[in-house]
């Protein structure tokens, strides 16, 4: 919504769902707001693809508070990842051409939760990720720091288990979130638990799973950050977001 060239002008009416992460709009917020600093990374990149990348794909803070804001009001609108990318650096005497789709896949990419076997048929089949899609099902992640494998975000309650996109209604005495990060992480990591956009609870910690009780209710989703170690540390002193969970929904 907040693309430099192309931004979203409907504002009397809320989206189904947002591109929380845009590559598109990440790259060219980098080129604008700090053209020294792109150039910069221009010239890392063919050293250390992934320090450049991490240095460029970050989340617009406004973007996730407009998503936050939207699903505050009421439920259902998605956010999810988009590999759309339409603005390049080309030199085509020397043929260059920066970045590629191939490579933008590498980076990131959604996490589809399906409740049920996947169809072997490709119609049915296709429904159910859109379906999935749709309901908010979904986290996305940046696998060029590390897999989605042992990630886990869920509110467990007596009688069930609820996952991004899901709507708890009922007493929620006695349920509780729990997020799970891999053992085979090799960086360490920091938990940020927010309920309707606010920072309720932010955790580092060694421990592969975080137990959060549930005391109220609202929209509550979390992001996984990283601080990678790599031999260019000097040049990514930061946290970086690794994963970030569509919310789960208390009623």
């Amino acid at each position: 919504p907040s693309h430099i060239k192309r931004p979203w002008t409907q504002l009397d009416r809320f989206p189904d769902g947002m591109e929380v992460i845009n590559f598109d709009s990440i790259f060219l917020r980098k080129l604008y707001s700090n053209p020294l600093d792109f150039l910069g990374l221009s010239l890392l990149y063919p050293l250390n693809p992934f320090i450049t990348s991490l240095r460029i794909n970050h989340p617009y803070p406004k973007d996730l508070a407009n998503w936050d804001n939207m699903n505050s009001l009421e439920p259902g609108h998605f956010g999810f990842l988009s590999s759309q990318f339409t603005q390049k650096l080309r030199i085509p005497q020397a043929n260059i051409s920066w970045p590629e789709y191939e490579e933008l896949f590498r980076l990131g990419s959604n996490i589809v939760f399906l409740n049920e076997p996947l169809s072997q048929e490709f119609s049915k089949r296709k429904n159910q990720i859109y379906r999935s899609i749709k309901a908010g099902r979904l986290a996305m992640v940046l696998q060029s720091i590390h897999s989605f494998a042992g990630n886990d975000f869920q509110l467990k309650c007596p009688n069930d288990i609820y996952r991004s996109g899901d709507v708890f209604k009922g007493d929620y005495k006695g349920c509780e979130f729990i997020v799970r990060t891999p053992e085979s992480l090799p960086y360490s990591a920091t938990i940020r638990f927010l309920r309707n956009g606010q920072l309720v609870k932010e955790i580092t910690s060694s421990e592969s799973e975080v137990h959060i009780p549930a005391t109220e209710p609202g929209q509550f989703r979390v992001e996984i950050l990283v601080r990678p170690h790599t031999a260019f540390w000097i040049l990514l002193r930061k946290w970086v977001p690794y994963v970030i969970y569509n919310p789960i929904f208390i009623s």
